[in-house]
């Protein structure tokens, strides 16, 4: 099967379900550039101490990424700071399969959940991110309501789960966490299993159902501005499977072709929904570009105005923008998100936020 030819590569240490139960930390200052630019990493620890990361965005793959500023903290030493009047931190959970285990990563702060929450932080004026990734690697949509979404429900809701360790502590340790955002990614399995797109579009909507009811538990606030006073959940769209580096013709055109099918049905369910709940604004998707076509964007000779706008989260200069290859947003095996490629994802889930509650004009 496409599934079991896929190439392997490991996640991030501490994924699934053993990611720290009290969340990694993210904050994003824009005072920063140029401080890495030698492009030194330090991993992620074991232990969730604070510290900061010189991470140059790459996982396994071959590109470079922005520099980051992320910080890993313990959740008890950041309550602390929370109750001695220090900014409130912003709380987003990531859902799903292989982009949100970490796939093709060294290290969380460099997968989709690390960028994104960088993301959401640059957005929100520098304010703490603090985020939970909880993906498994070939779960398809119903697999991760089943495996993942009470992950969400044991952090958030102080409710018991059914995950490994992660650093979570005992009973005593449990509290209500309210989830600010919900970012999904699902359906890369459900095409390369063949699923259809019935299928899918029904494993979706009881995992989103499912995802919103644990936010609901959790007591989400949010930022409201035009929603409805719920989570925004966010359902990262389906790629051009055609256009991956990794698969070879004919397997591509066919892959493409179900991929297709099944973003139909994954657009129209969020529409579907949109309609069915109040306000309707809570739940979006955040269409992917394909890579190629954002890099095409970019401006001939040393003019860089004609730019993708994602390429702005990359900090990168007209040199480096006009050297950027396709295989600088991959891991090495051309198929997951990785180096560029979690950051230009992490600032669209961010800027389909901005735009879906109003922060925008």
């Amino acid at each position: 099967s496409v599934v079991a030819a896929t190439p392997r590569l490991p996640p991030p240490p501490r994924s699934g379900v053993d990611f720290p139960r009290e969340g990694l930390l993210a904050r994003y200052r824009d005072d920063r550039r140029g401080e890495n630019d030698d492009g030194g990493r330090e991993d992620d620890d074991d232990d969730g101490e604070e510290k900061k990361e010189d991470d140059d965005g790459a996982g396994t793959g071959t590109g470079t990424g922005p520099p980051p500023t992320s910080r890993e903290a313990g959740g008890e030493e950041e309550e602390e700071k929370e109750e001695d009047g220090e900014e409130e931190e912003f709380n987003l959970v990531l859902v799903g399969d292989s982009p949100v285990e970490g796939i093709g990563c060294s290290s969380h702060h460099a997968s989709l959940g690390g960028r994104t929450a960088l993301a959401f932080s640059r957005l929100l004026g520098g304010r703490p991110v603090r985020y939970w990734s909880f993906g498994r690697s070939g779960l398809t949509a119903d697999g991760i309501e089943r495996e993942m979404v009470p992950l969400l429900r044991e952090v958030f809701a102080g409710c018991p789960g059914g995950g490994g360790g992660g650093g979570g502590g005992g009973e005593g340790k449990r509290r209500r966490r309210r989830v600010d955002a919900a970012v999904v990614s699902c359906g890369v399995n459900n095409v390369l299993s063949g699923h259809s797109a019935a299928r899918f579009g029904e494993e979706v909507r009881s995992l989103l159902r499912a995802v919103r009811g644990a936010a609901r538990e959790s007591g989400a606030t949010g930022v409201r501005a035009k929603d409805n006073g719920e989570c925004q959940t966010l359902l990262l769209g389906l790629p051009d499977f055609s256009r991956m580096p990794f698969l070879p013709y004919p397997l591509s055109a066919v892959s493409g072709w179900r991929g297709r099918a099944l973003r139909g049905a994954m657009e129209e369910l969020v529409e579907e929904m949109r309609e069915e709940y109040a306000g309707g604004r809570d739940i979006v998707v955040a269409t992917v570009p394909e890579v190629e076509d954002v890099l095409g964007s970019v401006g001939e000779g040393d003019d860089a105005s004609s730019a993708h706008p994602l390429l702005d989260s990359l900090e990168l200069d007209s040199y480096e923008l006009k050297n950027l290859r396709v295989e600088d947003f991959f891991a090495d095996d051309g198929f997951h998100p990785a180096g560029h490629g979690t950051a230009l994802l992490g600032t669209l889930i961010a800027q389909t936020y901005a735009e879906n509650v109003g922060m925008l004009p």
